[in-house]
């Protein structure tokens, strides 16, 4: 998503071209009305999550306009839907980057000021919340685990990992350490030796990549050694290493989550590299790898082979980091 420009954009990496698709821009209460407005006044909108459902379409957030946003990727057709109220929805998001995920029965995704997490439902189309506990959590990313079958989510004001079971609906939360305050996104899941999984997520004001067992909540945080880097985006590779971008620094983190051992990786064009201060600067943000936490059959492991794919946020610029 172009997170300025309130677009959607396909890159084909055969060619090289980029097609664009706007979101509409709507008012509350008239979804599938698109305003005639300028290019400017969608500025403000700052849609930044998108996921493929398990009906075949792909979702995205619509930031400060707290909608969901379906894209059909074969007619280009792109429709709107508000959760209710529909006149105040605006102030369920007003920290407006939050996320979404999927799972079979529905996209799940987080209302940061409203403090809950929200269902939309493939067939219905109505929306279901549940309020996350903790007062202003500021739920924020958020990942559906297949081998878990649970909904995660991360809780940026209250630095705590949150998990709201599909069927009881009931919420469980996680206090992090303060080695990893702030979590941001989460965008990777390992299998450990005994079966379980590790969900990986970024924690920004730490600048530390960090891990929750899915089985027992066990939490592990590795710090950034060029710390501090305004860690923001994790993505896994296809041997299940975990990487990470950072906003403060023109590197990546790598994690190993066998060793633990947390490696950095300087983009070549950089001049000058020390911790805190970068040469040129580009703000890294998105990043994606392996399809982890996609509906089975989506993976792109044939399609973009070993690699890392991520943004630069001032130059806008899309990377392509090749890992054979």
């Amino acid at each position: 998503q172009e997170f300025f420009a309130n677009k959607i954009a396909r890159f084909d990496q055969n060619t090289g071209e980029f097609t664009e698709y706007d979101i509409p821009f709507t008012v509350p209460g008239l979804d599938n009305f698109t305003l005639p407005l300028p290019g400017h006044a969608k500025f403000e909108l700052l849609s930044c999550a998108i996921r493929t459902g398990y009906d075949g379409y792909m979702y995205f957030s619509n930031g400060a306009h707290n909608q969901l946003v379906r894209h059909d990727v074969h007619s280009g057709e792109t429709v709107v839907f508000t959760p209710p109220p529909s006149l105040l929805s605006i102030l369920g998001n007003l920290q407006p980057l939050n996320d979404v995920t999927a799972a079979p029965d529905g996209i799940y995704f987080t209302q940061t000021t409203g403090n809950q997490v929200t269902k939309f439902d493939y067939e219905t189309h109505e929306f279901t919340s549940w309020t996350v506990p903790t007062l202003l959590s500021i739920p924020l990313g958020i990942y559906y685990s297949q081998h878990d079958d649970g909904v995660w989510f991360l809780e940026f004001g209250a630095s705590k990992v949150g998990r709201l079971d599909r069927h009881t609906h009931e919420i469980e939360e996680f206090d992090l350490p303060l080695s990893a305050l702030q979590p941001l996104v989460v965008r990777a899941e390992t299998v450990n030796a005994d079966g379980s999984t590790t969900l990986w997520f970024a924690c920004t004001t730490s600048s530390t990549i960090t891990g929750i067992n899915t089985r027992t909540g066990g939490l592990t945080s590795y710090h950034e050694p060029n710390a501090p880097t305004e860690t923001v985006e994790v993505a896994q590779d296809l041997k299940g290493n975990v990487w990470a971008t950072h906003i403060l620094q023109n590197t990546l983190g790598v994690l190993n989550p066998k060793t633990g051992n947390v490696s950095v990786v300087v983009e070549p064009s950089v001049i000058l590299d020390t911790p805190g201060i970068t040469v040129p600067f580009y703000g890294e943000s998105g990043i994606f790898g392996y399809a982890v936490g996609q509906p089975p059959g989506q993976g792109q492991k044939d399609i973009l082979g070993d690699s890392i794919w991520y943004t630069h946020f001032l130059t806008n610029q899309l990377i392509r980091l090749d890992l054979t």
